[in-house]
């Protein structure tokens, strides 16, 4: 009996050492937002390690920026996509067909349509398995080995011939091919170096936050947090800006790269998506596309910041605090994914442009590229042009892909764009612009509804996901190449991502 009187004495004990806060596991917000404190109580010392794996969320991380500042991330990792045969998982273990020696000469089938279709880092495959990294010769449709290696691979059902995909663009980054890359878990907000998030709509322009020693002048940068309000008012170049002052000024080598997400890295998480919810019948993510409601899902509903100068009273209000609206707005509709690619604030991709209507993206290469890549470094001018340009004839309600011309500039104010949901043509679109999100794989395929936007005239830089007003216009899918680089709006915001090299 005494025995049982202790017992209960010190449940009773434990159950109020709980209550006032002793002995508590950390919230899944919590720990997304970045508690320090917490983080140090679980033995990391402020700055001796730059990535942290979220013991609580599988794939997830925290990344310190050069001040010390802890932001949550969402690692994406490799894995190759045809567009005929979909997604492949990179390194599944399979049966080997055999050494083939750098003397031998593949011939590939049909899969291998042009020298677009099979590029330089082209890979052989087996049932969408990878084998191994390989070099193709253009329009002969010949693999040649390098001068040393060897691999192994397994043929189609005809032993003479090959199967041919390629890893997706986002994975190859300044020519060398990465395990994988991490994006801002939250749309970014604006920090100080002493972690205090500065005021979201304070206005940020490239005539004079226009290079990343400015910003660490400046002693503010990029941060990925939940439960803040998503920075906006801020243009294309002082975004990129935002997110290069998360690097180091010089003085320490890190082990990677911050960088404002690019459009390789957002098509690549959007395919992603799409093959969870049409592959394996899961609900497109939710989003705050209706004034803090998502148009499609009223029950997803979202926390609007009382401070919020731009509200506008519909079903709900306008922007809303990062991941605020629950795990159904998560890419994968999951805690541990990527949170508001659907709605609440535009948001700046880099590594895309369009010039006079011609389509420029990030290569696989810091100069002379080839095909698509994810090349953060790249200067503009040495972008891949895709030779494909954005075409409307005058009058035809929709857009289409061209490898001679725009057609008619929509230069002029009735119109001057061409909006068209997502699925509705690929013609003449080639596979890296298929692979880059910028057109879809499948013409009246499912994506979501999502629209697209464009415009044909001078230089248009890229924003994706939508706004707390497009509706069920708004996805993954949604792309806006509408504006100029100085375009500042506050509905128009940035996101965080990270290569580890």
């Amino acid at each position: 009996m005494r025995r049982l009187k202790i017992i209960l004495l010190l449940v009773f004990i434990s159950v109020q050492l709980f209550a006032q806060g002793a002995f508590q596991i950390p919230t899944i917000q919590q720990t997304t937002q970045i508690d320090l404190q917490w983080l140090k109580a679980n033995g990391i010392t402020a700055g001796t390690e730059q990535i942290i794996a979220n013991p609580y969320m599988p794939n997830n991380y925290f990344i310190r920026d050069r001040f010390g500042n802890y932001g949550a991330y969402v690692f994406i990792p490799k894995f190759n996509f045809n567009v005929a045969l979909g997604f492949s998982a990179v390194g599944r273990g399979s049966e080997a067909f055999g050494t083939i020696t750098r003397a031998d000469t593949l011939v590939l089938n049909s899969s291998a349509s042009s020298s677009d279709d099979a590029y330089n880092d082209g890979r052989l495959t087996y049932n969408s398995e990878t084998r191994y990294i390989l070099d193709y010769t253009g329009s002969s449709r010949k693999v040649v080995l390098a001068a040393t290696d060897t691999f192994s691979v397994r043929p189609t059902s005809d032993v003479s011939t090959y199967t041919i995909s390629m890893v997706h663009p986002a994975f190859i980054v300044n020519g060398t091919e990465i395990d994988g890359f991490y994006v801002g878990k939250y749309e970014a907000s604006i920090i100080s170096n002493t972690g205090i998030v500065q005021t979201a709509t304070t206005t940020y322009s490239g005539t004079s936050w226009d290079t990343s020693a400015e910003w660490i002048t400046a002693n503010k940068c990029a941060t990925s947090r939940v439960n803040v309000e998503p920075q906006v008012s801020i243009d294309y170049d002082a975004a990129k800006a935002a997110c290069d002052g998360m690097n180091t000024d010089g003085a320490t080598v890190t082990t990677g790269k911050f960088h404002l997400i690019s459009n390789a890295e957002w098509s690549a998480i959007a395919l992603w998506t799409r093959y969870q919810t049409v592959t394996l019948s899961q609900t497109w993510p939710r989003g705050n596309n209706l004034y803090g409601v998502d148009a499609d899902d009223k029950s997803c509903i979202f926390k609007i910041p009382s401070t919020n100068p731009y509200v506008q009273q519909l079903n709900g209000t306008a922007r809303s605090l990062t991941g605020s609206g629950g795990y159904k707005t998560s890419h994968n509709r999951e805690v541990n994914g990527i949170y508001d690619l659907n709605g609440n604030v535009w948001e700046w991709n880099q590594g895309l442009y369009v010039n006079e209507g011609k389509i420029y993206v990030a290569g696989n290469s810091n100069t002379s590229p080839r095909w698509g890549g994810n090349s953060i470094d790249a200067a503009e001018v040495n972008f891949y042009d895709t030779g494909v340009y954005y075409n409307w004839d005058g009058a035809a309600t929709t857009f289409t892909f061209s490898a001679s011309s725009r057609g008619t500039s929509m230069s002029g104010y009735t119109p001057d764009y061409k909006s068209q949901q997502f699925n509705l043509t690929n013609t003449n679109a080639t596979d890296v612009l298929k692979l880059c999100g910028l057109t879809p794989i499948n013409a009246a395929g499912d994506y979501g509804s999502d629209y697209y936007y464009v415009r044909n005239y001078s230089s248009r830089f890229p924003l994706r996901g939508g706004s707390w007003y497009s509706s069920a216009d708004a996805g993954v899918f949604h792309l806006y190449l509408y504006n100029a680089r100085s375009n500042v709006s506050y509905v128009v915001g940035l996101r965080v991502a990270f290569v580890k090299f």
